[in-house]
């Protein structure tokens, strides 16, 4: 929540966190590799926060995670909605190793502008959004330009 409030050049009056509830509440043993689940046990839980500025909510945050089936009726994942002036993105984020790769990934992605950062601790935010997210776009714009590399 910090973290998305400083990109947004927010300074919070308050975070507000919910206590966790219950989500779902098996009716049948769930068994994975390293616990088991017995009928009536909480399988899923939800956390909340609420950001708030100025007397207003403008991050309302809300994860549930837990050990799903497909019948459950809450869904295992993520859902994102950001509502701008001018538009709206949805974002779905996956879980198991799915979700792994994707951190993976932006890790990778990330590594160029974390490479070119200044010293010192650093959030995501205080690195440049273009580099973290061009997947490759900084290297090939610096070779279009002429960069000469050690190798050259």
């Amino acid at each position: 929540m910090g973290a998305l409030a400083a990109g947004l050049g927010w300074d919070l009056d308050s975070v507000d966190v919910g206590e966790v509830e219950p989500a779902v509440v098996t009716t049948s043993p769930r068994v994975g590799d390293h616990m088991r689940i017995e009928p009536g046990q909480i399988a899923a839980v939800t956390h909340a926060a609420r950001g708030v500025l100025k007397g207003d909510v403008v991050i309302d945050l809300e994860i549930t995670f837990g050990f799903f089936e497909p019948a459950d009726e809450v869904a295992a994942g993520d859902d994102y909605r950001i509502v701008g002036e001018e538009q709206v993105v949805d974002l779905r984020s996956s879980v198991g190793f799915d979700s792994f790769l994707s951190t993976v990934a932006a890790a990778v992605n990330a590594s160029a502008a974390v490479v070119e950062a200044r010293p010192g601790l650093l959030s995501m935010g205080d690195l440049p959004a273009r580099s973290v997210a061009a997947k490759g776009e900084r290297r090939t714009g610096r070779a279009s330009l002429g960069a000469t590399t050690s190798q050259d």
